[in-house]
């Protein structure tokens, strides 16, 4: 009985994702990269808070909005190849969200067989690991273990450390956002 009300919220909410949409977003990115000897290694994403950002003002567009925005989360990132297309040249091999600090949160592990396949990248053996974090991207530095380089918005890293963190800010919480918890608590009742 349960599983059957669960479907049947997981498909209703797969319809309202193609009518209206917000924009799912997070508060933070944890990029955890551990690098082995030979180059291959692990990346763990981890979302902290996830979010619908709404654009609405009339409650009703608003609730449709932040449905869309769960079955989105639902539909390309869990069950779907959203990060797959993200990392197309390394391998997904966990996907899970959970509760933590009151808030909804994700976590992605990503096997890769060069650092590049991440975005990573290293010159030569004697050079640090550096990633850019590009113009365009919609995420900003907060925080890693490596230096930071605002004017060329670039993170390195030394050449001779295994794990590499890097904590972006994506979408402070204000009036515009909602956390998307309540919504996963139910749909696993």
């Amino acid at each position: 009985m349960k599983i059957k009300f669960g479907l049947k919220i997981f498909a209703f909410l797969f319809i309202m994702g193609f009518m209206f949409s917000g924009c799912l977003t997070v508060q933070y990115k944890v990029y955890n990269f551990k690098i082995n000897k030979d180059g291959s290694g692990t990346l763990t994403i981890t979302y902290k808070n996830i979010m619908s950002q709404v654009s609405s003002q009339s409650q009703d567009s608003i609730a449709q909005e932040i449905n869309s925005d769960f079955a989105s989360l639902l539909t390309d990132y869990v069950a779907g190849s959203q990060i797959e297309k993200e990392y197309p040249n390394a391998k997904v091999v966990k996907k899970e969200l959970y509760e933590e600090n009151g808030v909804l949160n994700g976590k992605v592990v990503i096997e890769f067989d060069n650092p590049a396949q991440v975005g990573l990248f290293k010159y030569d053996k004697r050079s640090p690991y550096t990633m850019c974090m590009g113009s365009s991207m919609t995420e900003s530095y907060f925080d890693s273990n490596g230096k930071y380089d605002k004017d060329l918005n670039v993170v390195a890293w030394d050449r001779k450390m295994k794990e590499l963190t890097l904590v972006t800010l994506v979408t402070e919480p204000g009036d515009d956002t909602y956390g998307l918890l309540d919504m996963w608590k139910s749909m696993k009742k």
